[in-house]
């Protein structure tokens, strides 16, 4: 029969077996360590770029190059599945006001897919992709796992432009100088672009001198405004003390 002493020698044996295998166990692994070099990973995307425009609803086109950054490992990259995606986003911070436009598990051979554009996109947004996005793959460097590329949208929405204000002096001086100031808004449910590839080419802004109130081919052109970034609906620019040289011999 045990006694209580017996016990107590139990005890203190376990704890003290418990407590060698905490200081042995760090030895036992850099020996196992030694027998196989510890390969520091490092995966990221070397090259990822996309066209510049595209069209809503159509497919994405993107070119996408992985690679290791450090000493190769057994099996590749592919030895690790992990997810990569493709992402649509508008201020190029991936977050989940993204549109995920493609997964694919790396390592597991899926069928090719070919994402598209949906077909309520407008405007300037961005592509971004990002490798090991479920980081799965013992990375040491992070920092490299996503690249953005931006894409300007064509849209099913039109833009449409108006004059919100125009201020000009009532009185001036031939050959003399005036100051103006004007704003445009963008009252439609589309983005106004200077996309050349999509078939508009910009816009620009034109002040005339006219005996009335009717544009023709009579009429004086003062100054021109080229306009080369986009507007999003809702949205405005304004030309403030703007310097107009006034022709001589105009009167009237």
């Amino acid at each position: 029969m045990q006694t209580k002493r017996d016990n107590l020698v139990l005890i203190g044996s376990f704890a003290a077996a418990i407590a060698l295998h905490a200081v042995m166990l760090p030895w036992v692994g850099a020996a196992v360590g030694n027998a196989e070099p510890d390969l520091q990973i490092d995966m990221g995307i070397k090259l990822f770029e996309a066209d510049p425009y595209a069209k809503s609803g159509e497919h994405v086109i993107y070119r996408v190059k992985l690679g290791l950054f450090s000493d190769p490992i057994h099996g590749g990259m592919n030895a690790h599945p992990h997810i990569n995606t493709l992402s649509l986003s508008r201020d190029r911070l991936p977050d989940v006001d993204d549109t995920l436009l493609n997964l694919q598990v790396a390592g597991t051979n899926p069928q090719p897919r070919f994402p598209t554009f949906p077909n309520d996109v407008d405007g300037p947004y961005w592509l971004i992709y990002q490798v090991d996005t479920d980081r799965q793959f013992p990375d040491k460097d992070r920092s490299n796992n996503t690249r953005v590329a931006p894409i300007y949208i064509d849209g099913p929405q039109r833009p449409e432009l108006a004059i919100d204000t125009f201020n000009a002096p009532e009185r001036a001086a031939a050959s003399g100088l005036v100051l103006i100031d004007f704003a445009i808004e963008n009252v439609g449910e589309g983005w106004a672009s200077s996309n050349p590839k999509l078939g508009e080419h910009g816009w620009a802004d034109r002040i005339y001198l006219s005996v009335d109130d009717k544009l023709d081919a009579t009429d004086l052109p003062l100054r021109t405004f080229e306009r080369t970034a986009p507007l999003g609906p809702k949205g405005e620019y304004r030309h403030s003390q703007v310097e107009l040289e006034l022709p001589r011999g105009v009167t009237g």
